[in-house]
């Protein structure tokens, strides 16, 4: 089945994952173009702009998911439920 017609007008949620595979991302981008709404939840501290972090993966997952929604011209917003950071892409 085309992946695309799969997922086309779907809800998506995606929840513990830390980072991404190149082939991961490319179907996100798939994803992100084609699903109703997507939420990622990523485990990680508040955002700090130092590289030496232990949440630094996560942080670089989270970057380049905020670039994913600006290039398909998404809105993307940071809930913190709980006290966690938790990023959303809602589409």
């Amino acid at each position: 089945m085309d992946l695309e017609r799969f997922i086309s007008g779907k809800t998506i949620f995606i929840d513990e994952f830390e980072s991404f595979t190149e082939d991961e991302y490319a179907m996100l981008e798939v994803m992100v173009g084609t699903a109703a709404d997507i939420y990622i939840t990523l485990r990680m501290e508040e955002q700090s702009e130092s590289a030496d972090t232990l949440f630094a993966t996560v942080q670089e997952t989270r970057n380049r998911m905020l670039e994913l929604a600006k290039r398909f011209h998404i809105a993307s917003s940071v809930q913190k439920p709980s006290g966690f950071p938790v990023q959303t892409l809602p589409i």
